[in-house]
């Protein structure tokens, strides 16, 4: 659950970026399709209706069909724009935000766990006991172990 809100904060700037230009594009969007299709679909006649479908199309629920018989134009040519930008282009930069940001928390608290370790691991081949020898066979055998566990 940590790694999670981790990454949530990490990216909260870059996602706060994101929602700004989304809210932008989907306005357009939203603006357009009540223009052209409002007077046509009821699905698209007030402000409200036509943000829920717009919401609903990026789910899969849609009349293309009532679309093109609305404009054979401008209906074709708004839900392929609004597919593309909206659900391919847009969606995918919200993924790789918050996939940049969990790629670096992993390599953090990688890196953390690798240098408590790695502590650890000087502290298992400095110590020198009375029979130094045999301790320190196996205290690197035991070190190197840990090691190759860890680094998995």
């Amino acid at each position: 659950m940590s790694q999670l809100s981790i990454t949530l904060s990490r990216s909260a700037k870059d996602i706060g970026a994101f929602v700004i230009m989304f809210i932008i594009f989907f306005s357009a969007f939203i603006q357009f399709a009540h223009l052209v299709f409002g007077s046509q679909i009821s699905n698209y006649s007030t402000f409200y209706n036509t943000i829920f479908t717009l919401l609903r199309i990026l789910l899969g629920d849609f009349d293309f069909h009532a679309l093109k018989k609305a404009n054979h134009i401008f209906g074709p040519l708004f839900f392929v724009t609004y597919i593309i930008l909206v659900h391919y282009i847009l969606m995918n930069m919200f993924l790789a935000i918050i996939n940049d940001s969990y790629a670096d928390v992993m390599t953090q608290l990688t890196r953390n766990r690798l240098t408590a370790f790695n502590g650890k691991v000087v502290n298992c081949i400095f110590v020198s006991p009375i029979n130094y020898n045999v301790h320190y066979t196996i205290s690197t055998s035991i070190c190197n172990f840990l090691f190759v566990i860890a680094s998995r």
